[in-house]
């Protein structure tokens, strides 16, 4: 028998006669960050372990591993183990931007799996160990206990399973994180609660807006940006737009143009450490915390 493959744009369709005969499920080993297993493959195994379906999961890296051994009680193997046939093999369809409904039955899983247990009051700081490293965030650290009184925390979310991940985002009042995977975890954050999203130079991607709206409630997402620092323009190319247009000239499609360009300049730039603007960032806490103390007003008026 063939193997099956499915993406998230084949959830709907009834594969009970093939899952009798499946031998295991492969999760493509293409499938990229938590980002994309979570937008694009979670829900997929989601229909099949409401199935029932009671087969090995073969996947690679530790801490996407983590993902699914916290929500299945099949049994999660390295990838390089899984048979050659008779497989359902579950790939990233590449979209990156998943379905606000298909977001919001995630959330409903995993809020049924670890249900909220008190109301939110952490700070957590996302700490990045590879790269978009924030060179400052030792000051960002000093900053937040002045203004809110409290000690925040440091969490390295590969460093940790995923049901701890879930927790520390269900009982975060504030998550500050560089622009980067992690912060598909506000996905499962409650509602009155904020978020300060921190983007490297030449960064403005909204994906995880869409996490934030599938939750209805009112999640405060603050965005703070960065411009390029005049010392730093040193380590790049004297002429940015010449060599850019070096490459654009590689291919005729527009669309795979302007992906190559986003790809230099991620390269070049949104992927670098970058230091966060101290005083903007000051200026942003005050306001999220005059924001938060208006909610908790409201609640007991």
């Amino acid at each position: 028998m063939d193997n099956l493959e499915l993406t998230s744009f084949s959830t709907n369709d009834d594969y009970s006669g093939y899952l009798k005969n499946a031998k295991g499920i492969v999760i493509s080993k293409t499938g990229g960050c938590l980002y994309h297993h979570i937008c694009e493959m979670v829900q997929i195994l989601i229909n099949l372990c409401d199935k029932k379906l009671d087969i090995p999961i073969y996947t690679n890296k530790i801490h996407i591993n983590r993902l699914y051994e916290s929500f299945t009680t099949n049994q999660v193997l390295p990838f390089k183990d899984s048979p050659e046939d008779n497989l359902i093999i579950i790939k990233n369809d590449g979209s990156g931007y998943p379905l606000i409904e298909n977001l919001k039955k995630i959330r409903e899983y995993f809020y049924n799996l670890f249900p909220i247990k008190s109301p939110p009051k952490d700070i957590i700081i996302v700490v990045r160990t590879h790269y978009r490293i924030i060179d400052n965030i030792e000051s960002l650290k000093n900053i937040v206990k002045n203004i809110f009184d409290i000690e925040p925390i440091f969490i390295i979310p590969e460093n940790i399973t995923f049901e701890e991940q879930v927790k520390i985002f269900q009982n975060a009042k504030l998550v500050i994180a560089a622009h980067g995977a992690a912060l598909t975890n506000t996905l499962f954050m409650q509602e009155n609660t904020s978020v300060l999203e921190l983007y490297p130079p030449l960064n403005e991607d909204l994906c995880y807006i869409r996490y934030i709206s599938a939750i209805d409630k009112n999640i405060n997402h603050v965005k703070q940006y960065h411009e390029i620092e005049p010392e730093n323009m040193s380590k790049y190319p004297e002429d940015l737009n010449q060599y850019l247009n070096i490459h654009r000239s590689r291919t005729s499609n527009p669309e795979r143009a302007k992906f190559i360009q986003r790809g230099i300049m991620d390269c070049l730039f949104t992927d670098k450490n970058f230091k966060v603007d101290e005083r903007v960032f000051e200026e942003n806490l005050k306001n999220i915390k005059n924001s938060i103390d208006n909610q908790i007003e409201l609640l007991y008026d």
